[in-house]
Parts: structure tokens; C-alpha cells; sequence
């Protein structure tokens, strides 16, 4: 189960995002997106077959899953996420600022229908599915947060990135 109605609802109407760079000004390049994430209210697990996405932490903490690697980011970090692979995150803090770079544009589309159905009230588990798709996303299940808060780790997987460790 991806998730219920009303949880989809309030995540869509209380996680503002700004567009502040789309493919109309970057000539489809990329889209820049200043996202402000609560806990409880993150997006379902996912994969993008277009894009790559470079997400930087302003503020807060997050757990990030990529696959079978997560990866605790804090202010700060940086992260690749590349299109093809499941990922998603819990919000550690209460909140957490985001900058997110989406190489190419084209999600923008995604955003601006799903805000609308937020203001709408009508933010489904059907409509997600159907408006993600739309722009090649894909939703593969629920959130992180809502099945495992916490996830034994295993030996750190390389002395350079003393955060990332592949998930047991």
C-alpha cells in the first residue's frame, strides 16, 4: 500500500515546493526545486525514468534510500540520486530544507498538477500514481517513514562516505 488518502492529501498541501529554475528558463536543461520536507509527510518510494536528481541539504536532517543503500544527510550534503533507482527518505528533524537540481527538466508538470489537486482536495492514491506516471515516475510503495523509522545498518561501505551504508 502506497499510502492513504487523507495521509496523501496533507502531504501534498503541507510540502511547499518553489520552482525556481524550469525548463522553460533552461531551455530543458534542468529544473531547480527549493522543497521544504516534514516528517511525516514524505513522498512515496519511488524511481524516475528521465531524470537524475542532485539533492542539497539547507537545513535539517534526513535518512535517504537509494536501492539498498541509505545514507543519513545532514546540513550540508549533497546526494546523486540517478534516474532508474528506488529512492525516498524520512525527515529526521521536524523539518528539512532542500534544494533539488533535476537533470533534464520535466518535472515541473508533476509539481504544478499535484499542487492543483492538493488545493482541490482531490489527492488520491489513484491520482499520484496516474499523474507520476504521466511524467515517467514511478511509485514502487509507501513512504519509508510509514514501514521502518529505523533500519539496522551494516559495516560502513567505504572510509569516504563514513554515512552511507547498504541496508540489512
Amino acid at each position: 500500500m502506497i499510502g492513504d488518502d487523507a495521509t496523501l492529501r496533507e502531504a501534498a498541501l503541507r510540502t511547499p515546493v518553489d520552482l525556481l529554475l524550469t525548463g522553460k528558463d533552461t531551455d530543458g536543461r534542468l529544473l531547480l526545486i527549493r522543497s521544504l520536507e516534514r516528517r511525516g509527510c514524505e513522498p512515496p518510494r519511488h524511481r524516475h525514468r528521465n531524470e537524475d536528481e542532485i539533492v542539497y541539504v539547507l537545513d535539517g536532517e534526513l535518512t535517504y534510500y537509494l536501492g539498498e543503500w541509505e545514507h543519513r544527510a545532514r546540513v550540508g550534503s549533497c546526494l546523486v540520486l540517478p534516474r532508474g533507482g528506488e529512492h525516498g527518505f524520512v525527515v529526521e528533524t521536524q523539518e528539512a530544507h532542500l534544494l533539488t537540481l533535476v537533470l533534464p527538466a520535466g518535472l515541473e508538470g508533476y509539481y504544478l498538477e499535484l499542487d492543483e489537486a492538493g488545493r482541490e482536495d482531490d489527492v488520491t492514491v489513484e491520482r499520484l500514481v496516474t499523474v507520476a506516471a504521466r511524467y515517467g515516475v514511478e511509485i514502487t510503495g509507501p513512504p519509508f517513514g510509514t514501514t521502518q523509522r529505523t533500519i539496522a545498518a551494516s559495516k560502513v561501505d567505504h572510509p569516504s562516505k563514513p554515512g552511507r551504508r547498504k541496508r540489512t
